[in-house]
């Protein structure tokens, strides 16, 4: 919110002019005059649920009409009068989030009992009330659901009839958060290159696994201090990148994959002598000299179910490689597949992938591969009515997985943050031109 004003500025207001101002303050006109219009809304319905606050947790019952006499109350002879929960809160683009505290006799239970009735005075989609620790609850106010709409990626905006990057290419640190999406609670899913390992993205056609695979690529391009390689068969992930990448393949041969994969592994291993003389046992610091390897593998079926067998074993030991020892040297390993199942990905493979992200999926068994817990979640992946762009997730240091909707990244976008990055210096190779 604003700062209060000075002395000298509060001396200048005439009374009209003060309440102008504390009206402003109190409705957040400041911060509304350039937020978008789902935050404007958000913000007007905080000020709604701040005048209403005491009429209507005494109304509900939420507040203690009758508190003990304190000692000033007793030595005054007086009876205090009702007492109301304490109030924050903040707007965001799809909702208000309220912080509270329990009273005396009122606790978590009897904030649930009264949820629908809060929903309706405060003309919500959905509230969920949790309790993160004793005597503290968090009320989240939903006025839209953030499953049903698009949101749009940071890294570009509409301009005219195309895209327009907004980030200056080399920006980003390999510790930046990555912004997938938004949960089904409007909070944001996030991780970073470097404060991850290695992550898979699965999911059918049509199922938004390219809107996610976007925003994965499209951060490492714009990272400094960092060399991404891509492995794509098809060219249809790699096309936007294939100026920008440190290296990039198309070939459909799995030992070209496996050589490319080989060639960065020992490229990592010349970071050995860092462990005696950082003393340490994980390179975690990274530099132009010393940069951080992502490594991309899209249609993985195409390498590890090749009919030469001598060839898929190949790239089946270098990705094993890869997969087993990179990361303590500053690599890092995201596969895209639709079917990662086991005869696609070996168990080892799978057991280094820490980040897991699945759009829709065919089977219970498909969602399984990724999330072995998958039959206790309340949610599922293999449902083939979840639209685009919405699937599931547990990336960074999410405590559990949630489902999510990803931010919108198309590939036209890309091409456009391509061009920022060539411009900017950035063209390692020609359009067209071999690996």
């Amino acid at each position: 919110m604003t700062d209060l004003p000075t002395l000298a500025e509060a001396a200048s207001l005439t009374g009209g002019g003060l309440a102008a101002w504390a009206t402003a303050h109190y409705y957040a006109l400041p911060h509304a005059l350039w937020a978008d219009r789902h935050t404007r809304r958000a913000l007007y319905r905080r000020a709604a649920i701040r005048r209403g606050w005491k009429r209507q947790t005494r109304q509900l019952g939420l507040g203690v009409a009758q508190p003990v006499p304190g000692w000033l109350d007793r030595a005054l002879n007086r009876q205090p009068g009702p007492q109301h929960p304490w109030l924050r809160a903040t707007a965001d683009q799809y909702g208000v989030t309220i912080r509270t505290g329990t009273m005396l006799g009122v606790g978590l239970d009897e904030w649930v009992k009264q949820s629908e009735h809060l929903r309706n005075a405060w003309r919500a989609e959905r509230i969920k009330i949790t309790q993160p620790e004793p005597g503290r609850l968090n009320l989240r106010v939903l006025l839209r659901d953030p499953l049903a709409d698009d949101a749009p990626s940071p890294l570009v905006a509409a301009s005219g009839s195309g895209w327009r990057c907004t980030v200056t290419p080399g920006s980003l640190d390999p510790y930046d958060p990555i912004l997938w999406g938004y949960d089904d609670d409007g909070h944001p899913v996030t991780s970073s290159l470097a404060g991850g390992v290695h992550g898979l993205i699965a999911g059918a056609t049509r199922s938004g696994k390219s809107i996610g695979a976007n925003t994965l690529l499209a951060v490492a391009s714009l990272t400094r201090n960092v060399r991404l390689t891509i492995i794509d068969p098809n060219l249809a992930t790699a096309a936007p990148w294939w100026r920008t990448a440190y290296r990039v393949t198309d070939s459909s041969d799995p030992d070209d994959a496996a050589a490319v994969l080989n060639a960065v592994s020992d490229e990592l291993e010349g970071n050995k002598a860092l462990f005696w003389e950082s003393r340490t046992d994980r390179v975690s610091e990274f530099t132009e000299d010393r940069p951080l390897h992502v490594v991309v593998i899209d249609e993985l079926p195409n390498y590890t179910r090749h009919p030469d067998r001598k060839k898929s074993e190949r790239f089946a030991a270098a990705l094993l490689r890869f997969a087993s020892q990179s990361a303590k040297f500053g690599g890092r390993l995201w596969l895209i597949a639709q079917k990662p199942g086991a005869d696609v990905l070996s168990t080892t493979v799978r057991m280094n992938l820490s980040a897991r992200i699945c759009y829709r999926v065919d089977t219970g068994e498909d969602f399984e591969h990724l999330f072995p817990e998958g039959r206790s979640l309340p949610f599922t992946a293999a449902d083939r009515s979840l639209p685009p762009g919405v699937g599931v997730a547990a990336v960074g240091s999410m405590p559990a997985p949630v489902r999510f909707r990803s931010v919108h990244l198309p590939t036209e976008a890309c091409w456009s943050i391509a061009d920022a990055i060539c411009a900017a210096g950035g063209q390692r190779r020609e359009s067209g031109s071999a690996a």
